[in-house]
């Protein structure tokens, strides 16, 4: 019997798109399931874009009590496994109420703290993100949790004026200086300035995003034409995959900077009256938040609070100065264009040994070595990232590891591939080393290993692949936003079926060895 469950989270575009995490690692735990979510019409195109979520069910803005129980009944002839509430309001409880789901969880919304936060300004050492609320529903549900990040689909669908316009600068930024509500918006012709600066003193591509003809600032004819593309309600899918082919995306505490998260560009967002205690800043890698302390932030729990003061200074104290420098630290210094093949050691490069411990049974698959070599020279940074729960089960100690990976890192470089990196996870949370049983974040299919890569190679995972022989493998590439190839040489045949018979795995592509993923590689992604 298959699996169903129903999410639901009606509103509003950056809480949405948070879900995606939640989403795919409910998929990861149960891949043969059905998940539907239960959203508002107009967000509708914002959910298609979670690839793990199968059906999706809207609402109209104005529902009344009467159709919103119509729905609910229609929806308990689906007979859901779980039922997961993201939003935790009436409507969601009503619904939740009439469905007859074996579990359901609703997300800890921490109301007490927050509400803590904003009236007495007490503001905690650490706290949770929104994203890890969401997740701990599955926690409740003993499931795992992978994915930390928000995760959307982009189809790279851009027009060749926009790939005209990205060629031609060193540096692309997208502008998007709209919000929900006019109190968190910093001031929109410093945006502007800030925008010509950049434009002037790195020869930047401009890219202005709003959702009004007004805010189309007279300050932006200060930019040339030929570095300006200026877009008004740029339809999502399509403003999805032009951010994931900028460089950098500067923006209000809004739902865009969460966007620009979903497709691994990093994002700088100016937070004014609201705070990253309250759980909403953006989650990427790279992302930050630009703030001043004040002592009356937050004054509300969602920033549409009128300002009781003379001027608003949480953000008329931030200058497009500061906007500027910040920028040109993430364009020079974490600008991620390097493309990267993570790759499985065991059963993928390397015979699979069961619990290899000694270097000199060391034995490569036919072609391996020369695919790496082809990927290399193709422009692709080789990271190796290799579960090695030998440690932690007490096969062998570390030291082992060590120098199993130093002795098959001086062969592959003696036939003339010099790996960029590799990594290791010694970790398992049932083994009997105590150091070693841990639930940690960096066994495949968590993204740590990767994270570690993409921060010190500055590499841009959607441009890069994950190559392996497990359904770990496969997982981690859906984590990070890489694209998957299963093998088929070490396990990779057993796990065929099961992918193929998953449409959670449509895009995973399966190849024989890892030389047949290099010629893939090579004859469909190289520019």
């Amino acid at each position: 019997m298959i699996n169903k469950a129903l999410i639901i989270r009606f509103s509003s575009l950056g809480d949405i798109i948070l879900t995606s995490s939640l989403a795919l690692n409910y998929k990861i735990n149960h891949p043969d399931s059905k998940i539907y979510f239960l959203t508002k019409e107009k967000f509708k195109k914002t959910v298609s874009l979670i690839d793990a979520v199968d059906e999706i069910v809207t609402i109209p803005d104005d529902c009344s009590f009467v159709n919103l129980c119509k729905i609910g009944m229609e929806l308990d002839k689906i007979n859901f496994n779980t039922v997961i509430d993201l939003h935790g309001n009436f409507r969601s409880l009503t619904i939740r109420k009439i469905l007859t789901a074996d579990h359901k969880v609703v997300y800890p919304k921490r109301r007490y703290e927050r509400i803590t936060a904003v009236k007495k300004k007490i503001i905690p050492e650490s706290y949770p993100h929104t994203i890890d609320l969401y997740n701990q529903t599955l926690i409740d549900l003993e499931m795992n949790s992978y994915s930390k990040r928000p995760n959307l689909v982009s189809t790279n669908n851009i027009s060749d004026t926009e790939k005209s316009f990205l060629s031609k600068h060193p540096h692309t930024v997208l502008f998007a200086p709209g919000a929900s509500y006019a109190t968190k918006q910093y001031d929109i012709q410093k945006f502007a300035q800030a925008a010509e600066t950049l434009q002037r003193e790195y020869n930047a591509g401009i890219i202005w995003a709003v959702t009004n003809e007004s805010e189309i600032v007279s300050e932006l004819s200060q930019i040339p034409e030929s570095s300006l593309m200026k877009y008004v309600n740029l339809p999502i899918t399509e403003l999805t995959s032009l951010i994931a082919k900028t460089d950098l995306v500067i923006a209000n505490d809004s739902g865009i900077g969460h966007l620009a998260s979903s497709v691994n560009t990093p994002v700088v967002s100016l937070f004014g009256p609201t705070h990253p205690v309250l759980g909403f800043s953006p989650k990427g890698q790279f992302d930050q938040v630009l703030d001043v302390k004040e002592y009356c932030r937050p004054c509300s729990l969602h920033g549409g609070k009128a300002c009781f003061r003379e001027e608003q200074f949480c953000f008329t104290k931030i200058s497009p100065e500061q906007i500027v420098n910040l920028a040109s630290y993430k364009l020079e210094h974490q600008n991620c264009r390097n493309k990267a093949v993570f790759v499985d050691r065991d059963g993928t490069i390397i015979v699979d040994k069961h619990f290899l411990s000694d270097p000199n049974e060391i034995e490569f698959i036919e072609g391996s070595v020369d695919a790496l070599k082809r990927l290399s020279e193709s422009g692709y940074k080789i990271v190796v990232v290799s579960n090695q729960s030998g440690v932690a089960r007490g096969k062998f100690p570390i030291e082992t590891v060590e120098k199993v990976n130093q002795e098959f890192s001086e062969k592959l470089s003696a036939r003339g591939v010099d790996l960029d990196a590799i990594y290791y996870c010694p970790h398992h949370p049932h083994g009997s080393v105590n150091q070693y049983t841990i639930k940690c974040g960096c066994r495949k299919p968590s993204p740590l290993m990767v994270e570690d890569a993409i921060e010190q190679l500055l590499i841009n995972p959607i441009e890069s692949f994950v190559i392996g022989d497990k359904l770990d493998d496969i997982n981690l590439g859906k984590v990070v936003g890489a694209k998957p190839i299963l093998v088929r040489t070490g396990y990779g045949r057993g796990f065929q079926e099961k992918i193929d018979s998953s449409r959670f795995y449509h895009d995973v592509k399966i190849v024989d060895n890892l030389a047949a993923a290099a010629e893939f590689i090579g004859d469909h992604h190289l520019d």
